[in-house]
C-alpha cells in the first residue's frame, strides 16, 4: 500500500492567495488528479495568507471558488504518466480577476476544438507559460472553468 504524499501550491481564491499543503493520497497520483476528482473542497494544511502571513493552519476552499493554484513542489510518484497532446496559444479572462491569463492551453491527444476541451469533465484546465500583465510569470497554472468568462484564441508566436 503506498502511502501519501504531499505537495506545495499557491491557491488564489477570491482575491486572496494561499500557499499551503496538499496531501495526495495514494489513490492520486497529481494535483491535478485531487483538483478534477466529485469532491466539492480541497483542504490545505500549514497554510498561509499573503495578506495575514503569521501562523500556518489549516484552511479549506471551496474548489469552485478557485481561480487557478500554482503548483510549487510535488514529488513525482511511480507510475506517474504524461497525458500526450497539443498546446494552443490562448488569452484567459477569469471572472475573479481583472486581468487575462496568457498561455498554452493543453489540448490532450484527439481534441481539436476548444469546446471540447471546456466541455469535458474535468474542472480544472492545464495552461502553461503563463503570463498576467503587470509582470507574474508561471511555468503551469491549472485554471478554474467555473472562474473562466473568456477563451480567445492568440496567434502563433512569430
Amino acid at each position: 500500500m503506498s502511502q501519501a504524499t504531499i505537495a506545495r501550491v499557491r491557491v488564489y481564491y477570491g482575491g486572496k492567495r494561499y500557499v499551503g499543503e496538499v496531501t495526495l493520497p495514494s489513490a492520486e497520483l497529481r494535483v491535478s488528479d485531487v483538483l478534477n476528482d466529485r469532491r466539492p473542497f480541497l483542504c490545505l494544511t500549514n497554510a498561509r495568507s499573503a495578506d495575514d502571513p503569521g501562523a500556518g493552519g489549516p484552511v479549506v476552499l471551496r474548489k469552485g471558488r478557485i481561480s487557478f493554484i500554482q503548483v510549487m513542489e510535488e514529488t513525482p510518484r511511480a507510475g506517474d504518466r504524461r497525458i500526450q497532446g497539443n498546446f494552443v496559444a490562448v488569452e484567459i479572462a477569469l471572472e475573479q480577476t481583472d486581468v487575462a491569463l496568457r498561455g498554452k492551453l493543453f489540448l490532450p491527444e484527439g481534441v481539436t476544438t476548444l469546446d471540447s476541451v471546456l466541455n469535458d469533465e474535468r474542472d480544472f484546465l492545464s495552461v502553461s507559460e503563463v503570463t498576467i500583465p503587470g509582470g507574474e510569470d508561471y511555468p503551469f497554472l491549472a485554471v478554474a472553468k467555473g472562474q473562466v468568462l473568456t477563451i480567445r484564441l492568440q496567434p502563433p508566436a512569430a
